[in-house]
């Protein structure tokens, strides 16, 4: 994903939903298997999940992937998970 591909950090849903169910960055870092200072730049937007944590990241906050205001792992690099 090139730097135009990415989310605009106001599309990207993480924090909200996050926050939503009450889960700290922390906690939801180490449901994912990332740390938290990962969790912040996918919060503001300063990079992306790569496509093998989208899906847990999603199912882990209760939504799809889409609904998170990222691509879908076969939409962003033409590769399934």
């Amino acid at each position: 994903m090139n730097h135009d591909d990415r989310p605009h950090a106001r599309d990207v849903r993480i924090r909200e939903l996050r926050e939503a169910i009450g889960l700290t960055q922390e906690a939801l870092a180490s449901r994912v298997g990332v740390n938290r200072d990962t969790i912040w730049r996918w919060e503001i937007g300063q990079s992306v999940p790569q496509r093998r944590f989208r899906v847990s990241l999603a199912r882990r906050l209760g939504v799809s992937i889409e609904e998170l205001g990222l691509p879908h792992p076969t939409t962003s690099d033409g590769q399934t998970e």
